[in-house]
């Protein structure tokens, strides 16, 4: 298990590596004690944020893609933000494009579990 710092901000383009077959998941979360956070199948909302840890695409890259074929990996109590400008995908699974052609290339076994993930709020801006 990995823990993040509640309402710290983790900018950079994650990637999460395969660590090959896998039974077990890795997770990703809040160190928020659970009592504090939405159990399960109560909907994650604004109103928990100073618990989640922030991730952020400093660019209009995705703040957390997948390499090939990963599996068996858990993001729980997390808030991802709206990349730079509003542009790009928040999070990428798989490669998105042509390259991936065959089923083992594709991402499986991935949960993504009372996550808050949201755009720009801000008014349009020009450039």
């Amino acid at each position: 298990m990995i823990t993040l710092e509640p309402n710290a901000t983790y900018s950079g383009n994650f990637v999460l590596p395969n660590t090959g077959a896998a039974n077990d998941y890795i997770t990703i979360r809040s160190a928020a004690p659970d009592a504090a956070l939405p159990g399960a199948g109560i909907r994650m909302t604004p109103a928990y944020a100073a618990l989640l840890p922030k991730i952020k695409s400093p660019n209009n890259m995705s703040a957390l893609g997948t390499a090939t074929a990963v599996n068996h990996w858990k993001l729980m109590f997390l808030e991802f933000l709206a990349n730079k400008d509003g542009y790009g995908d928040i999070i990428s699974l798989g490669a998105g494009d042509a390259s991936q052609t065959q089923l083992s290339q594709v991402p499986y076994a991935f949960v993504i579990d009372r996550v808050y993930v949201h755009g720009d709020n801000s008014p349009p801006r020009r450039t």
